[in-house]
């Protein structure tokens, strides 16, 4: 492959990434919000269907990242041997190579465990804000 094809792949994995990434959370706060809108009105079997439907929908999403995420490693690498073997890289490709926050040449732990951590507590948040609104609601005087 080319830089110039290799840049593209890489552009269409990460914006493709993103656009995954916000409908996910997207979909998270909507939840939220709904179970805080809805709580004392929601029968509790529902509230752990859609629990389970969100996880299963989550793991799903979860999967399609990684797989962005493993496609823009490999183009990553790609570059960096070409960059080894003597090619003259654009300075977009030596900018995908020193600034992407999946290059082996920037690994950021700060970045990556920040990353992971805004995933899992918006994950928790989800599943556990509207059901602890929903007990709330049911202990609550009318």
């Amino acid at each position: 492959m080319t830089e110039a094809e290799i840049l593209e792949q890489l552009a269409t994995h990460g914006d493709r990434m993103w656009s995954i990434l916000q409908y996910w959370t997207s979909v998270s706060f909507a939840i939220l919000i709904a179970g805080h809108f809805t709580a004392d009105r929601i029968h509790w079997l529902v509230l752990a269907f859609f629990g389970i439907l969100y996880a299963c929908f989550s793991l799903l999403f979860t999967n399609m990242v990684q797989f962005d995420s493993s496609v823009i490693t490999a183009g990553l690498d790609h570059l960096q041997q070409m960059a080894e073997e003597g090619q003259q890289l654009s300075l977009i490709g030596q900018t995908f190579i020193s600034e992407s926050p999946l290059s082996k040449q920037n690994p950021s732990l700060v970045t990556s465990s920040a990353m992971r951590l805004a995933f899992i507590g918006l994950f928790l948040a989800t599943l556990v804000y509207p059901t602890y609104c929903h007990l709330k609601s049911k202990n609550s005087p009318s």
